[in-house]
């Protein structure tokens, strides 16, 4: 993220899409679940019970709730540096969890460095078992204290796919994004049985909220830009396994328009693969960091098949589609004044909002 908990955002000025009027948006409201300790991410099990959800803290903790029961399921505090852009981020449950109760964590640890380790938990799924941490990843972050990325997510390959930032300080100093060399910068995808790491997808600058739909396992990620653009990239599940990673395009391009709008050189730009253009983007004048989030498959709002997603600084919350005429329309849903951390996507894939001031909430119908 861009903010101290560093997305990147804003919106389209330059996009074939449209900015309707609050009113035409279907209602909405946000729904407080329950308080938490600055919460940077929210998930669950499919097959966990109807209304729980795991809430990760920024600290290193991670809890389970339920209808205003809390437990701790996780505490690896003393593994991890916090605060900022920093702290444990996001964390993923084994496609298999119900058989093998593995779980993984996204976290800098106490160099700084990015870190994702595998836990297992204890045959009951109430609790990690600490002895069995084993690190699946580790990448250099000691420069500079922003653009550490912070998500994971399975695909529907099988595959752990892992955001890294592109190491932080502006305009990527390290030019590790354009560089298939450098961890840095890229969607990695990590298989879980072999521990091998591929890149998917390179050239972004700190992707801040990525997820799959869970319909269709189409690709959706929010990539926070620099000075100028957030952006919103889209691929497709028959997109996921190309032959040479995709490129996000950083830091030649932020958004729609060239990476030297935000002081940038605008030179470098790796020839491997092909150069992912935004569904959407929007200028700084609607935010500054974006976060991003899920299309909707629950059933409680009538925006089933809508990409739904935020921005950390504004507060606001949008939806997203390409409808019928072939153009990608744009909806605001609400102008809330949540510092937007993460969406979440509960078990029957209702989204919740963690508002890294200490809330999380869920969207309900108004």
């Amino acid at each position: 993220m861009r903010k101290v908990i560093g997305v990147a955002g804003v919106v389209t000025a330059a996009c074939a899409l449209s900015l309707a009027a609050p009113q035409e948006a279907p209602a909405a409201r946000l729904a407080l679940v329950a308080s938490f300790s600055s919460p940077t991410y929210v998930v669950a099990p499919r097959s966990a019970r109807r209304g729980t959800i795991f809430v990760v803290e920024q600290a290193g903790r991670v809890i389970r709730y339920y209808q205003g029961s809390r437990v701790t399921f996780a505490d690896i505090t003393g593994r991890v540096s916090c605060c900022g852009e920093r702290g444990l981020l996001s964390m993923a449950f084994d496609p298999r969890w119900n058989t093998n109760r593995r779980v993984y964590f996204y976290y800098t640890n106490n160099n700084g460095d990015i870190v994702v380790t595998r836990f297992r938990a204890n045959s009951a799924g109430t609790r990690i078992v600490r002895s069995t941490g084993h690190r699946m990843l580790l990448v250099g972050h000691r420069t500079y204290a922003n653009h550490n990325g912070g998500q994971l997510a399975f695909g529907p390959d099988g595959k752990l796919y892992v955001g890294t930032g592109d190491g932080g300080g502006g305009c990527d100093p390290f030019e590790a994004a354009q560089n298939l060399s450098r961890r840095l910068g890229k969607i990695l995808r990590i298989n879980p049985s072999t521990g091998a790491i591929s890149i998917f997808m390179y050239g972004v600058r700190n992707p801040w909220r990525f997820s799959f739909d869970r319909a269709n396992g189409n690709f959706w990620l929010g990539d926070v830009g620099q000075d100028t653009q957030e952006e919103v990239d889209f691929r497709s599940a028959s997109q996921l396994s190309p032959a040479r990673p995709w490129n996000g395009g950083w830091d030649v391009f932020e958004g729609r328009v060239s990476a030297t709008q935000s002081g940038c050189d605008g030179s470098g730009l790796n020839s491997t693969g092909t150069l992912v253009r935004p569904f959407t983007a929007y200028s700084h004048s609607l935010g500054c960091s974006i976060t991003g989030g899920y299309v909707y498959r629950g059933h409680r709002l009538a925006i089933r098949g809508w990409y739904v997603f935020g921005d950390y600084c504004s507060g606001r919350i949008w939806r997203a589609r390409r409808l019928s005429d072939g153009k990608v329309h744009r909806f605001l849903m609400m102008d809330s004044s949540l510092s937007i951390s993460s969406f979440g996507e509960g078990v029957t894939g209702e989204i919740y909002v963690a508002d890294l001031n200490g809330s999380v909430y869920r969207l309900a119908p108004s």
